[in-house]
């Protein structure tokens, strides 16, 4: 099982699973650390950033990435949750982001890897709901296409068997979503061996 000592998870998923509001229900009654990873911005006049330049966490993200060496990123990350006075830290990140289960392996240990999910279509209506209330894709671009474009090849690589025991439902079969507190006690149970 894996260890609930864990003090690092990254959420990822599909748009409308809950990722942003998990990670702040994380941040608000865990007392975690919150990085929204999927945040994009202008660097300078060439080049954009996400989260992870935003957080300084781009060099060591490149050795895990290319070397597959984690051990700066958990010293990077554990030390901006201490430096906050946190119990942990959760990242949040863009739909279009998949870690493979080989990379899931390199992390597991000192970092818990979760993807959001659910059906297609629980999650196209969780997201054209939020988009509805709170809108985050500009009005010119139509929604439904957006959603496919940027969950495509989540959709797809979720379906395969290597990431099964790391992935988590976040609504009822009917349809309705589950609690922040459910989710959390499914993750916290779930043996990963």
């Amino acid at each position: 099982m894996t260890s609930s000592k864990q003090k690092i998870w990254f959420i990822l998923g599909l748009s409308g699973a809950g990722k942003s509001h998990f990670s702040d229900y994380l941040m608000k009654k865990r007392n975690w650390l919150h990085l929204d990873i999927d945040k994009y911005f202008k660097m300078d006049d060439t080049n954009y950033g996400d989260g992870i330049d935003e957080y300084g966490l781009r060099p060591s993200w490149k050795e895990f990435e290319q070397n597959k060496n984690i051990d700066p990123l958990v010293r990077e990350i554990t030390r901006q949750y201490q430096n906050n006075r946190k119990s942990g830290a959760v990242l949040s990140f863009p739909s279009d982001r998949i870690i493979s289960s080989e990379d899931i392996k390199v992390l597991e240990g000192n970092i818990k890897v979760i993807y959001l999910a659910s059906t297609k279509e629980n999650c196209l209506k969780a997201f054209l709901e939020r988009e509805v209330t709170t809108p985050r894709v500009s009005k010119e671009i139509n929604k439904y296409d957006h959603w496919d474009q940027y969950n495509r090849s989540l959709l797809e690589k979720l379906s395969e068997q290597s990431l099964i025991s790391y992935k988590f439902d976040t609504f009822e079969k009917d349809g309705t979503r589950k609690s922040e507190d459910q989710i959390y006690t499914e993750i916290n149970g779930r043996d990963y061996t």
